[in-house]
């Protein structure tokens, strides 16, 4: 199934689901309202989470003899140009999230919601370079071996998510789509290493590795359930999880290296709901 035919599935129940409910409180019909009803809440909501980024085909380049320009670290400037490629793992690490979010109560317990915040997710590959030919690395370089930071990758985006909630008795299960706008990325792509330490005078590496996986998209959106159990008012504890529809990436790789894989990520979000106002 599409991202397209998803997203078109989830606005035609959310319509349903509003419809049907609205109708019933207008037409005045023997279905009575919740206490929850026509009532305007607000909350804080905080939490932790976690990716999972699916393995994806990467792009390394190395140059094994140094730089030809000094202090020009490029994949081009080499004496020697290296290039692998293969599939590569990722490490789950834990990010954060903070959110603002509204809610509308409505017949049934159904709510509207709307939620404003920031997501930072972050995950690290774990790279390994292969010299086809052999002469310059015989067996394979784990590059995060040389450097842990490798392959490290943080990106913070700002999320608006408009959902529609069900609530049994303590429990309340919501779905709907996120919307996520990049605000930075740092990705760690680039190792440089020194056989002798470096001083003023030559600061050039003997060797220099890159990872040409690809710029990321500065928009990407997907959709999210989660449940949430009030421990007391005005205090929820929720599991949520958030599958993204759109790859993480550009099309294009870095250093004009060719085409990005496709990778879309999965997080599980862990957090704390409270909820100051009521009106």
């Amino acid at each position: 199934m599409t991202s397209t035919k998803i997203l078109f599935i989830i606005i035609i129940v959310l319509l349903w689901s509003s419809d049907s409910v609205m109708a019933q409180v207008s037409t005045g019909t023997d279905n009575v309202r919740s206490d929850r009803a026509s009532r305007l809440n607000f909350s804080i909501n905080l939490g932790m989470n976690v990716t999972f980024v699916p393995d994806s085909w990467h792009t390394l380049i190395a140059l094994p003899d140094g730089l030809v320009v000094p202090n020009y670290i490029h994949p081009a400037n080499g004496n020697t140009i290296l290039i692998s490629e293969s599939v590569v793992p990722s490490k789950t690490k834990a990010g954060w999230y903070g959110a603002l979010e509204f809610g509308y109560a409505l017949n049934h317990n159904f709510a509207w919601h709307f939620s404003a915040g920031f997501t930072k997710i972050n995950f690290d590959y774990q790279t390994t370079f292969y010299d086809a030919s052999g002469q310059h690395y015989p067996e394979p370089v784990k590059l995060d071996e040389l450097d842990s930071d490798f392959g490290n990758t943080s990106l913070s985006y700002l999320t608006l998510s408009p959902s529609i909630s069900k609530t049994f008795n303590k429990f309340r299960v919501q779905a709907g789509p996120t919307l996520n706008w990049l605000l930075d990325d740092e990705f760690n792509n680039v190792l440089a290493i020194y056989r002798t330490p470096p001083d003023d005078e030559n600061n050039n590496p003997d060797e220099v590795f890159f990872d040409a996986t690809g710029r990321f998209k500065s928009f990407v959106w997907g959709v999210k359930l989660g449940v949430s159990y009030t421990v007391f008012a005005p205090v929820d504890v929720s599991v949520s999880g958030e599958y993204t529809l759109s790859s993480l990436y550009e099309d294009s790789a870095l250093f004009e290296t060719g085409d990005s894989d496709t990778v879309k990520p999965f997080s599980l979000q862990f957090g704390i709901m409270v909820r100051p106002f009521e009106f």
